[in-house]
C-alpha cells in the first residue's frame, strides 16, 4: 500500500509541477528579461521550454475556445491543420536557434543582456476577458551595440503573457 501512495504522490506532484510552469509568465518584464538568459544557456532544452512557455499551449487554446475568443486565426487554424499548440512553440524555438547562430557569427552572444523595452504600455484589448496586449520591442545590448527585438505580439490571456506572432529577432 505504501508503494502505491508513493507512486500516486509522485504522479500528482509531477502533474502539478508541469501545470505551474505553464503559468510562469504573469509579468511581462520578467518574460522579456529572461529572454537573453535562455538564449545564452548552453542547454537548448531550457530555451525550448522557454519558447513553449511564452506561446499558446493546450490550456490557452481551451480558454480561447471556452470564451469564444480568436486571435490571428487561433485556435481555428490549429484545428483546420490538425496541429497541436506545441507546433507553435517548436516553430518559435527554431527561430530562436537561428537568432543564436546570428549572434554567434557576430560574436554578440556571450555579452548579451536585457536593458529594457521601448514602451512600457499595455493596452486593454478585450474588456470582458480582461485581455491586455503589446507589441513593443525589447532592447538588448552586446559589445556596446543595442539590438532591438520583438518577441511577437504579446497578449495577456487568463493572467499569462503569450506571444501570438513570430519573433522579430535581431532587427
Amino acid at each position: 500500500m505504501t508503494k502505491y501512495i508513493f507512486y500516486y504522490t509522485l504522479i500528482v506532484s509531477t502533474l502539478f509541477s508541469c501545470d505551474s510552469t505553464q503559468e510562469r509568465y504573469t509579468d511581462l518584464d520578467e518574460l522579456y528579461a529572461d529572454f537573453p538568459t535562455y538564449i545564452k544557456d548552453p542547454n537548448s532544452e531550457n530555451l525550448r521550454k522557454y519558447c513553449y512557455d511564452i506561446t499558446p499551449n493546450n490550456d490557452i487554446v481551451r480558454y480561447m475556445k471556452a470564451n469564444n475568443f480568436s486571435y490571428r486565426g487561433l485556435p481555428e487554424a490549429l484545428e483546420v491543420r490538425l496541429l497541436e499548440p506545441s507546433y507553435i512553440g517548436e516553430q518559435y524555438y527554431d527561430l530562436a536557434l537561428t537568432f543564436i547562430a546570428e549572434l554567434n557569427q557576430k560574436k554578440q552572444l556571450e555579452d548579451l543582456k536585457y536593458i529594457g523595452r521601448e514602451m512600457h504600455r499595455e493596452r486593454l484589448f478585450d474588456k470582458t476577458l480582461d485581455i491586455y496586449a503589446t507589441d513593443t520591442f525589447i532592447l538588448l545590448e552586446s559589445e556596446g551595440d543595442t539590438l532591438r527585438c520583438k518577441l511577437g505580439e504579446m497578449l495577456k490571456i487568463n493572467g499569462r503573457w503569450i506571444s501570438f506572432t513570430s519573433p522579430e529577432l535581431g532587427w
